[in-house]
């Protein structure tokens, strides 16, 4: 789990309908989501602690409080300047709290091979959203972030996935291990995301 067990308050930038939410409220966490969306802020209300209606690339003066710590889950590929967003966001967290950004990791192979061909067709969701501005992978997904208050600790394959489809069904276990040891062995390849956790010195 990469949200310190000792860190109490907690901000979700685009917390979505509060799915990270409902897992940290369950660790007794206080949450406050932050999102542009006023239809997801209506669902999320019903379980962080606070939500705030805003777009993280301005001023919000709604935003007072400092945190323990800051998740920004597949956020940064939607914005003009995510270096920027970064570096604002930063202020409001503790010395020695912690940033963790998650992207979706555009090397993975199966995007490799819908490329290979030729379909880059956007979509509403997924790796071809249509809103996405940036696009990295496990090895160039560092260039996220140049601020020296931020110290990267700790970079993540996640959902490493390899192409197994016969054996999930019959060897879910061993697939599962196959995973975890060859997708982390070539994370660019096998990772489906990227995920970061920074602490602000």
């Amino acid at each position: 789990d990469l949200v310190d067990m000792a860190a109490k308050k907690i901000l979700d930038v685009g917390c979505g309908a509060g799915d990270n939410a409902r897992i940290l409220k369950q660790r007794h966490k206080y949450v406050v989501g932050l999102t542009i969306s006023s239809s997801e802020a209506a669902l999320a209300a019903k379980i962080c602690d606070k939500i705030i209606i805003a777009d993280i690339e301005k001023p919000i003066e709604e935003l007072q409080e400092t945190f323990d710590c800051i998740i920004m889950s597949h956020v940064c590929e939607h914005l003009l300047d995510p270096s920027r967003a970064i570096v604002e966001l930063s202020e409001h967290l503790t010395i020695g709290g912690s940033l963790i950004i998650a992207v979706p990791n555009m090397a993975y192979y199966k995007v490799r091979i819908r490329l290979l061909k030729g379909n880059w067709q956007m979509e509403e969701t997924g790796y071809f959203d249509r809103t996405h501005l940036h696009f990295y992978s496990y090895e160039s997904v560092e260039s996220i972030c140049n601020y020296e208050r931020l110290q990267l600790v700790e970079k993540i394959a996640g959902q490493p996935a390899i192409p197994l489809w016969p054996l999930r069904k019959i060897f879910p276990s061993l697939c599962r291990r196959l995973d975890r040891s060859i997708g982390r062995a070539f994370p660019n390849l096998f990772s489906m995301q990227v995920i970061l956790k920074y602490k602000k010195k």
